[in-house]
């Protein structure tokens, strides 16, 4: 099942890297299947209660 993100994309990537601040970068990414353009949205999450559970 697609996430909202990869609907129309394929080769879709997700990429998360810890930041200095306990927050979490995310960057996900693929390929347009209509137009063939790479498109990418980029965020932060944050973990709420314990460190294993982020928005």
């Amino acid at each position: 099942m697609d996430n909202r993100f990869e609907k129309g994309l394929f080769k879709t990537t997700a990429e998360y890297t810890l930041n200095s601040d306990d927050t979490v970068y995310v960057l996900n990414a693929g390929v347009d299947e209509i137009s063939g353009r790479y498109m990418c949205v980029s965020g932060t999450a944050v973990f709420v209660r314990k460190k294993t559970l982020a928005l």
